[in-house]
Order: C-alpha cells, then sequence, then structure tokens
C-alpha cells in the first residue's frame, strides 16, 4: 500500500518504510510487483 500512498515514488516509499530504495527493489522484483504498469493506469 505504501507504494500507493507515495504515488509509486519508489524513494519516498523506501524512506517511509525504513529501508533503501535498493532493498524496496529487490523486494518488489521477489514478490513480482510491476509499478510501470500500475503507476500508467493511475494517470
Amino acid at each position: 500500500m505504501t507504494l500507493e500512498e507515495c504515488g509509486y515514488n519508489q524513494v519516498m516509499a523506501a524512506e517511509r518504510l525504513g529501508i533503501s530504495r535498493f532493498a524496496l527493489m529487490r523486494k518488489m522484483k521477489k514478490y513480482n510487483i510491476d509499478i510501470e504498469k500500475k503507476a500508467h493506469k493511475n494517470r
């Protein structure tokens, strides 16, 4: 939910979660989260 709350801004979401942007990117890859499609759909 944090990615949505931050407008799919990875830096802001990572800061809110207290992790690095790279840790967030690894988790996104692990859980197959593709923000490109989601971010464009919400515009």
